[in-house]
């Protein structure tokens, strides 16, 4: 965790349906000023394709696909809402 806690929801794997049920995922809003790297929902494991960013986050990309997120808010945060590297619809 270089860069801390980068994501509240990390998905790794594909055909995932995430039922917020009405309810709101957010930031704290003090943790909205200490984390200025953040993503809600990540899409994969680390934030950077390999061998981009400001270390080595590994060599291995995940390819995500098949992802549903429904019923809710996706609220502060102080990078993303949802973010992934090659992940498709």
């Amino acid at each position: 965790f270089t860069l801390g806690f980068f994501a509240g929801i990390s998905i790794e794997t594909s055909h995932v349906t995430i039922d917020l049920n009405g309810h709101t995922i957010r930031m704290h809003e003090i943790y909205y000023l200490q984390q200025r790297f953040f993503a809600i929902i990540e899409l994969g494991n680390k934030q950077f394709e390999a061998k981009q960013g400001p270390v080595d986050f590994g060599r291995e990309d995940l390819v995500i696909a098949d992802i549903h997120i429904k019923n809710g808010v996706l609220g502060l945060s102080s990078h993303h809402g949802i973010h992934g590297n090659d992940a498709s619809g």
